[in-house]
């Protein structure tokens, strides 16, 4: 489930206007 929490995660980041490096 770690991969979920990490869309879940970079999904925030994303809404914050912040673009993953991922």
């Amino acid at each position: 489930m770690n991969a979920a929490a990490e869309a879940t995660a970079v999904k925030a980041q994303v809404n914050l206007g912040v673009a993953p490096s991922r």
